[in-house]
């Protein structure tokens, strides 16, 4: 299963929705009520009141639909074009400034309103990525569980490599998200792993092995009795293998 296309499809959705809301003059001038203050950011003065000239020209100066719109196309395509690829080749978010909040003055440029409501509107995306690299990882050694039982099943005993898997229990063997190789397994330890958000190979935990890194690593946050530490919150993601 990949889910890539999926994320890049709610990123062009949110785009859209995005795009149609900060670019509508109408609706910045009630967001930031244009017969007094804006309703978010403080309470810098009003840029309608400095500004001579009719309602309808200040509009169009202060909030420009197609430099708002080319701005938010800019903030949604790096995160739409590495929707598909492995984390490790995604861009980092585009740093959020709030700079149009700053100061008063800064109320008194070209489109100042719709970049100021696109900068307070749009989503941080920052873990979408790792998000979904965990669900396609998850998903990956899943497969390869299930794999591993039906050989198992068969052989009475665990593979020394994932390859003897291919092709009878899957066609290849699914790949890591995160860096694109092959999602690692230890025939000793008993475990399937992923090498995780630093991209590193740990050689993978089993039970006891995240339960003794988690005491010394996370002592603030003792595990209840019988509790287990999630996967991705290791180095290593580890599924231990228990037939």
């Amino acid at each position: 299963m990949d889910v890539g296309p999926a994320l890049a499809d709610a990123f062009r959705a949110e785009y859209v929705f995005m795009a149609s809301s900060v670019a509508d003059p109408q609706a910045m001038a009630a967001l930031f009520q244009v017969s007094g203050s804006p309703t978010m950011g403080g309470t810098p003065p009003n840029p309608l009141h400095a500004v001579p000239g009719s309602i309808a020209t200040k509009l169009s100066y202060f909030c420009k639909p197609n430099q708002t719109t080319r701005e938010c196309m800019d903030f949604f395509r790096p995160p739409l074009e590495d929707a598909c690829k492995l984390l490790a080749q995604v861009r980092p978010p585009r740093q959020r400034v709030g700079g149009l909040l700053d100061t008063p003055l800064k109320y008194f440029v070209p489109n100042s309103w719709g970049s100021t409501m696109l900068l307070l509107l749009t989503p941080s995306y920052g873990g979408v990525h790792k998000l979904k690299s965990q669900c396609q990882t998850d998903t990956a050694a899943t497969q390869v569980l299930v794999a591993l039982r039906c050989f198992k099943l068969k052989t009475g005993r665990l593979p020394q490599k994932l390859d003897e898997l291919v092709p009878e229990y899957l066609p290849a063997v699914p790949l890591d998200d995160f860096d694109g190789k092959p999602i690692r397994y230890s025939a000793e330890k008993k475990i399937v792993y992923s090498v995780g958000v630093d991209f590193q190979d740990s050689g993978g935990m089993t039970r006891e092995e995240a339960r003794k890194w988690w005491e010394a690593n996370r002592p603030n946050e003792p595990l209840e009795e019988g509790e287990e530490p999630r996967e991705w919150d290791l180095p290593d993601a580890s599924w231990p293998i228990e037939f």
